[in-house]
C-alpha cells in the first residue's frame, strides 16, 4: 500500500474513532489515535505522521 493510501486510511480510521469518542480525555484520544497510526503506518512513520500533523495544525493558527 503506498504511503498517501496509508495516511489517508489512517485520517478515515481517526475520524470514525473521534466520532465514536467525542467526551474522551485528551491522554486518551491522544494515545488511540498514535496505536491506530502505528497499526497502520509502522512506529517510524507514525511518529512522523504525527508531528506533521502538529505542524500543520500549528501554521494553521
Amino acid at each position: 500500500m503506498k504511503k498517501r493510501k496509508k495516511e489517508k486510511q489512517t485520517a478515515q480510521e481517526e475520524s470514525d474513532w473521534i466520532r465514536k469518542n467525542p467526551n474522551v480525555k485528551v491522554e486518551i484520544k491522544e494515545k488511540a489515535l498514535m496505536e491506530i497510526r502505528i497499526k497502520n503506518l509502522g512506529k517510524e512513520e507514525a511518529e512522523e505522521y504525527s508531528r506533521r500533523l502538529k505542524y500543520e495544525e500549528e501554521i494553521k493558527k
